[in-house]
């Protein structure tokens, strides 16, 4: 191997390190920035998203649905005193019109005994045929009062049925809610371990890449032997030389060899930082590469298990649509939900509206009383003055106690009636300002469903989009890998050329060396101090940039300044 062909390798050599090193330097802080994002982190950030979703609106529902059948027992423990109350009021109202009843009989007798007493119990006939009228109007209004009362007993009993209605989709409400929390805990349970762990390997690919970059650490150091070397070999003189060995080619021959042993020992420091980055990066990327194929195996088996086009068993996309029509379900739930509710603050309503109705009726007993009481002193005056009639005494002194009885009746009933209206009132306003409550609070919950239902829809459009190119690390990763493998596999080879080129340079050494022992042979000399000083220069610069000893002195002959050559 001659001058030109050392030059030409050492060239070749230096151009190929500095395009592989500066390949690395390029790619590996480009692998170690983590820019652009992946169908993992995607599918992880939605189903993160599912999870929060799902435990604020759990939350809620707890909050709301928790002990609600029970929430409302003493209200119901009230009602049932009013219904008690409302029947002792009926109570009341059948013994008016029992009284009144009687009262029209007894009416009816006396008018037949007047009529036969003639022209003198005629007076007595019109007073007792008013008082008739009377009691067939105190008739007439208990028959209203109980139609009254009965109507408000219905409408107080409907209250418990509706709220027992309320309850039942209440229950179902909790039910469905349930079962789509628990769906949605069961698929982050599957789904999400497998994807975490599968994150944690992607992750710990990092670090090797790291320790691997610190081997490009030495091609500073490997450029600056190299461009040394370039430098010497540009001073290697073509060595053509004579038979008999002038002084010129002792010089020549002297001074490459010098040269050449210079960037011998260069070349091997080369060789070794060479073969220190080799280890580095053969060590870390051979940790690289294992954490890539199992990433891809993960991967592989995560997107079959999950992500596959089977539309059953553990696949997200199945999954999330079973638990998305379970939360249709509970959102067509709520409006049922909320129907039965308005129903049953209208019924509220109607109770109090019925309860001053009956009350209205109420009021109209009292007036036909009075007028009763006004007859019943007419009739006594009439009987008293009139002996004709005497015989209707015993049914005047009858009717007396009988309105006297109604009189007691209706006292009793207005004491209890007006008790009822009160508290009713105040039960059910009450009643219907906790209803109200509960109403915003479920429409909050409606809110929260309908948005979180909104939030799966979107989550299901972006597993969608992740299904179609499942990804574990950003785009082009992969590919800045391959090319920093070859490259670092492009490095090793051409430290196994440098481990053979340093062998021809030996060659190439030992050559020269022995051309020169042959100058000595013919010249007689054991030794050789470089004359020329141009040479002499460039050897003291070589070996200064070299760092090796600065004395120059190579052999006894030597004097200070020269360099003598073996």
């Amino acid at each position: 191997m001659n001058n030109t062909e050392i030059r030409t390798k050492i060239k070749d050599y230096s151009s190929q390190i500095e395009k592989h090193f500066m390949l690395l330097s390029d790619k590996f802080p480009t692998l170690l920035n983590k820019q652009g994002g992946t169908s993992l982190e995607e599918l992880r950030d939605v189903l993160m998203r599912i999870g929060e979703g799902n435990n604020e609106s759990s939350t809620k529902e707890k909050d709301l649905f928790t002990g609600y059948s029970n929430k409302y027992n003493s209200l119901f423990e009230e009602l049932n005193q009013r219904i008690k109350d409302l029947e002792e009021v009926n109570s009341h109202v059948k013994d008016i019109k029992s009284d009144s009843e009687e009262m029209e009989l007894i009416a009816l007798n006396a008018m037949v005994i007047s009529i036969k007493s003639g022209e003198k119990g005629r007076a007595f006939s019109a007073i007792t045929e008013n008082l008739k009228r009377l009691s067939t109007d105190m008739i007439l209004y208990s028959n209203n009062l109980i139609s009254e009362e009965n109507r408000l007993l219905e409408s107080i009993t409907s209250v418990k049925q509706i709220f027992g209605s309320i309850v039942d989709s209440q229950k179902q409400l909790s039910s469905l809610g349930e079962k789509g929390s628990s769906g949605i805990q069961d698929l982050l349970s599957s789904a999400a371990r497998p994807l975490e762990e599968m994150r944690e390997l992607t992750e710990s690919v990092y670090k090797p890449i790291q320790t691997a970059m610190e081997g490009i650490q030495h091609q500073d150091i490997i450029r600056q032997a190299l461009d040394h070397v370039q430098l010497y070999m540009d001073q290697i003189i073509d060595d053509t030389y004579s038979e008999d060995g002038s002084d010129k080619d002792l010089d020549t021959i002297c001074f490459n060899i010098t040269v050449l042993q210079l960037c011998d020992k260069i070349l091997n420091n080369i060789s070794s930082s060479l073969s220190k980055c080799g280890n580095i990066f053969h060590d870390n990327w051979a940790s690289v590469s294992s954490i890539l194929d199992n990433v891809e195996h993960q991967k592989n088996v995560y997107v079959s298990r999950f992500l596959g086009e089977n539309q059953s068993g553990d696949n997200i996309l199945y999954w999330l649509n079973n638990i998305m029509d379970q939360f249709q379900l509970m959102l067509s739930e709520f409006a049922h939900y909320q129907l039965v509710q308005k129903d049953l603050i209208r019924t509220c309503q109607n109770i109090n509206e019925e309860a001053r109705t009956m009350y209205a009726v109420f009021e109209n007993l009292g007036p036909v009383v009075n007028r009763l009481h006004h007859v019943r002193i007419l009739q006594q005056i009439e009987v008293a003055k009139n002996v004709a009639i005497s015989d209707v005494r015993d049914s005047v002194t009858d009717m007396e106690k009988l309105i006297q009885s109604a009189n007691n009746s209706l006292d009793s009933m207005r004491a209890l009636i007006g008790s009822f209206i009160e508290q009713i009132g105040n039960l059910l306003a009450s009643f219907m300002s906790s209803i109200t409550a509960d109403n915003s609070k479920m429409e909050e919950l409606r809110f929260s469903k309908n948005s979180f239902f909104n939030s799966l829809k979107d989550a299901q459009s972006r597993l969608t989009s992740c299904m179609k190119n499942f990804t574990v690390f950003p785009l082009g990763f992969a590919q800045d890998c391959q090319e920093v493998g070859n490259a670092l596999s492009a490095i090793s080879t051409i430290d196994n050329k440098f481990s053979s080129f340093n062998s021809e340079l030996k060659n190439r050494i030992d050559a020269l060396t022995r051309k020169r022992a042959d100058m000595f042979a013919r010249r007689q000399i054991s030794s050789w101090t470089i004359h020329d000083s141009h040479l002499k220069e460039l050897l003291q610069n070589f070996k200064a940039s070299a760092g090796q000893d600065g004395s120059n002195q190579y052999g006894s002959a030597a004097t200070p300044g020269d360099v003598t050559l073996f």
